[in-house]
């Protein structure tokens, strides 16, 4: 015999068992072969018991993915303060007009957002500020 042919075998109990009514099935609990109610409610409550720890040890992971991100992000934000409010517009309008770092859509988000108003410093110095943390101003030379 193939294993192929096994696995097709099985497959077809597998579908005649699916199809049988609740209660035959309920009838056959505990016969030889068959687990006994209580060996189900063991399985039940283990496999609900490790999908439990693995769902927790899951969000703790990426609890801590997003904590290190955050970290990350936070180390390499630099100030602004230190530069001129002609200096970051500089950077700004660099990092806008260079195709190759922009994500498409930030040019139309940031006119949109700038259209009928003027950007007060703070404005000028968050979105200076995001374009760091973004990779599209070096901030290293900045930094000296």
């Amino acid at each position: 015999m193939s294993i192929n042919l096994l696995r097709e075998i099985n497959e077809l109990v597998v579908e005649a068992d699916i199809e049988q009514p609740d209660n035959e099935i309920l009838s056959r609990l505990g016969l030889y072969g068959f687990p006994t109610l209580s060996q189900l409610s063991e399985i039940q409550t283990a496999l609900s018991n490790a999908i439990t720890v693995n769902r927790a040890q899951r969000l703790n992971q990426a609890k801590l993915e997003y904590r290190k991100r955050l970290d990350d992000s936070e180390r390499k934000v630099i100030s602004s303060r230190s530069l001129s409010l002609a200096d970051m517009l500089q950077d700004i309008v660099k990092a806008m007009h260079n195709p190759n770092k922009v994500p498409e859509g930030l040019l139309v988000a940031f006119r949109e957002q700038s259209q009928n108003q003027e950007a007060s410093e703070d404005d000028i110095r968050e979105i200076w500020e995001s374009f760091a943390r973004l990779g599209l101003i070096a901030t290293d030379e900045k930094n000296d």
